[in-house]
């Protein structure tokens, strides 16, 4: 099959492409949580399939402008976002077992170093190969990018420094740990204490899971792409078309999550829905879309080894930005030290991995 002649891509390079589109990306990611910031979500069931609505809406749009164009492979364009919306369902129970800050730091890190390795790698032929002229600058920049992970980790959100120099997270309550629970050494049955640290690892282990997962969405299309064209292309209409089937995997996998989750664990019943928080959650969908819309260009224009480590790394500092200057939650010395740290290593980080391609 021929591959399709882009106007896009003849009218502007594949650097200024990949590079535009991540910077949306970035951007669009580290701010689509925003709109739905005051309103409470519940259990998050309903909140999650909201938002797939508003991620699919996007896809509508990007299948109009195609014409909803024939794909050959539509599902395993599905499969892919199936694979995205099982990590996505994940997360909050990831949160609630291990706290957000390791919870994000873990899936992050790991949906970095999965999708950068399927990018090196090709894995074994199933999606190809990207090929760099400087790897070295790639490892080190990607090992640059994975500290900033842990540096957003240590920023606490909603905290102040006390007159002693200490947070109020460093100053904890007797008898209870980080995550709130009491502490083994304070009373805690035996019994007790091996369910918490069971608890632990579950968490652990389905943060390492969700973000493999969030690792590996691309790679079913990128495959399909491989299989339709039988050479690889960095023109964006190759990749385009299939938005609208891997959207069309995140929606149909939401809703039978929304079903069996109010079915078997809220006995019929949708619980903790605010109507006013519809809208706003469609428009966190509608900012993802957008984003990961983005990212498929990206992908596809610079490789995935050099897209994952800038997109990764620097969309939660957006995400930082927005709550030191517009919500005025991240505050005290010790936070902004550590924010400092986390974007000096991601913004070095980025342009080793650029600079490598």
């Amino acid at each position: 099959l021929k591959l399709p002649e882009s106007p896009v891509a003849a009218m502007t390079s594949d650097y200024a492409l990949g590079f535009g589109t991540i910077a949306v990306a970035v951007v669009c990611f580290g701010s689509n949580f925003i709109p739905a910031k005051k309103f409470e979500t519940g259990d998050g069931v309903f909140f999650q399939w909201v938002m797939c609505l508003g991620i699919w809406m996007v896809s509508v749009v990007v299948g109009a402008c195609y014409n909803f164009q024939h794909v050959a492979y539509p599902g395993a364009a599905m499969l892919g976002g199936m694979l995205w919306c099982l990590g996505n369902v994940m997360c909050p129970i990831v949160i609630n077992k291990i706290g957000m800050a390791l919870g994000l730091a873990l899936w992050g890190c790991t949906n970095m170093l999965m999708g950068t390795f399927a990018g090196l790698t090709g894995l074994g032929g199933l999606v190809d190969q990207d090929h760099l002229k400087t790897p070295a600058l790639n490892y080190t920049g990607l090992v640059l990018t994975v500290g900033s992970m842990v540096g957003y980790m240590m920023v606490r959100p909603g905290e102040q420094e006390t007159p002693g120099g200490e947070t109020p997270g460093d100053v904890q309550l007797p008898g209870l740990t980080e995550s709130g629970t009491e502490s083994p050494r304070d009373g805690l049955l035996p019994s007790s204490a091996r369910s918490a640290a069971s608890d632990r690892l579950v968490g652990f282990a389905m943060a390492l899971a969700a973000g493999l997962l969030f690792g590996l969405n691309f790679e079913p299309v990128f495959w399909a792409i491989k299989k339709e064209y039988g050479e690889s292309s960095s023109s964006p209409d190759v990749v385009l078309p299939y938005v609208f089937w891997h959207f069309t995997g995140i929606l149909v996998t939401s809703t039978v999550y929304l079903v069996v989750a109010t079915l078997v664990f809220n006995r019929g019943k949708v619980s903790n829905v605010d109507g006013a928080m519809i809208v706003p959650t469609l428009v966190c969908g509608v900012g993802w879309g957008v984003a990961q819309t983005c990212w498929f260009v990206a992908n596809n224009s610079l490789g995935q080894s050099v897209s994952f480590p800038i997109v990764t790394a620097l969309n939660p500092g957006v995400g930082a930005l927005w709550g030191i200057f517009y919500f005025k939650e991240v505050k005290g010395m010790r936070n902004l030290g550590f924010f400092g740290l986390a974007m000096g290593l991601a913004a070095v980080g980025s342009v080793l991995v650029a600079l490598s391609k």
